[in-house]
């Protein structure tokens, strides 16, 4: 919504003291630019073969990746699967591009390989990730993709067409703003997500040891009963 106000309705902080003005991309705020996505990020291919890194290599299919939500904080093993895949780093943006109307976007906690059926989006500038992230997970944005798909059956993204999604890119005094709001949210959200995927990972490895009385939690009772609520 933050985005939408922003960089669509261009009611950004301090919009009432600037006129809108003509453009290629219609009316945009006076000091705005006319720009497109494939000039703020681009995708990059890392080819490789899952046998080529360590086994617990996290992986990351479209089977992991939630919809409409940012936060991945589910993955498998690269030595559970086999075709070539992509690497991909910590804080670069996933996009899967098959059945794009699954709105399956969201921003790598870890580092890693991906699914080939995603789109591994990195921004040109650092300073541009907060628009790139919340442009291609806009509903605008999979709208686009998912409209300009290719195949019946299994619909895919064409990366080719969606870098020339227009964007209207603000003065860096604005950009930098934005970026101080979004990029504390994302990190908490990554956080939190890898927090998580830690919790799971104790809950799976403890709760088998309890039901089965391997390991026992002494004097229960006790600490229950001088809980307060």
């Amino acid at each position: 919504m933050l985005y939408r106000e922003w960089f669509v309705n261009f009611r950004f902080p301090g919009h009432e003291k600037v006129k809108m003005v003509e453009s290629k991309m219609g009316m945009i705020p006076e000091g705005w630019m006319p720009s497109s996505v494939g000039k703020l990020c681009s995708e990059v291919r890392r080819g490789v073969n899952p046998s080529d890194v360590p086994a617990d290599t996290p992986y990351i299919g479209l089977e992991h990746m939630p919809r409409k939500s940012i936060a991945l904080s589910e993955w498998g093993k690269a030595g559970q699967v086999q075709s070539t895949k992509l690497r991909f780093l910590r804080g670069e943006i996933l996009f899967g591009k098959i059945r794009p109307y699954f709105h399956k976007v969201g921003v790598a906690s870890v580092d890693g390989v991906c699914s080939s059926d995603a789109i591994v989006i990195v921004p040109t500038r650092t300073e541009f990730f907060p628009v790139v992230l919340l442009c291609v997970s806009s509903d605008d944005f999979v709208l686009q993709a998912t409209q300009t798909s290719q195949g019946t059956k299994m619909p895919r993204a064409n990366w080719d067409v969606l870098c020339k999604y227009p964007v209207a890119l603000p003065p860096k005094t604005l950009l930098d703003r934005f970026g101080a709001t979004i990029v504390p949210m994302v990190e908490l959200i990554n956080n939190l997500a890898l927090r998580n995927r830690c919790l799971q990972t104790t809950r799976d490895l403890l709760l088998p040891k309890l039901v089965s009385g391997e390991i026992e939690i002494p004097d229960v009772e006790t600490v229950l009963e001088g809980a307060t609520v």
